[in-house]
């Protein structure tokens, strides 16, 4: 691990991924399968007394938020379309409070705020048309 500073180690985790052939597919290894310890890190204190820390050992299957994305080396984009579907339901809300007739305060609540706010995360990821057709359907009902 590398650091500018103290690590905060509530926001820490790391991946361990292994491989295994199934005989007729790859599959990830569940961190149980792998004979090691977990990665534990004692904080700099002042008086050098401080107890080792384990780090978080996340699952190749389970997506952490890393730079505003929820992303998983399994590549599943499950947990950032959980994210998405919270992002509509908030910003649906939001829009109740809009008079219906101010077209133009809804149209730059879209394009400056909510846009900015789920097109960012996608970039990384290998979400399919089929993933994101639902959650275009209710944007779609609320800015067309």
């Amino acid at each position: 691990f590398t650091s500018g500073g103290s690590l905060n180690l509530k926001k820490c985790f790391y991946y361990f991924v292994g491989f295994e052939w199934t005989g007729t597919a790859w599959r990830y290894k569940t961190n149980a399968e792998f004979d090691v310890e977990p990665v534990t890190i004692t904080p700099t204190t002042l008086s050098d007394d401080a107890l080792p820390q384990v780090v978080q050992w996340c699952e190749a299957t389970e997506a952490q938020r890393t730079l505003g994305s929820f992303l998983a080396p399994d590549g599943s984009c499950t947990r950032q379309l959980e994210i998405l579907w919270g992002h509509v339901g908030a910003w649906t809300k939001c829009l109740r409070n809009i008079n219906q007739t101010n077209v133009h305060a809804k149209w730059l609540s879209y394009t400056t705020v909510f846009l900015k706010k789920i097109l960012y995360p996608l970039i990384g990821h290998g979400c399919t048309e089929a993933d994101l057709h639902p959650i275009q359907q209710q944007i779609d009902r609320e800015v067309l």
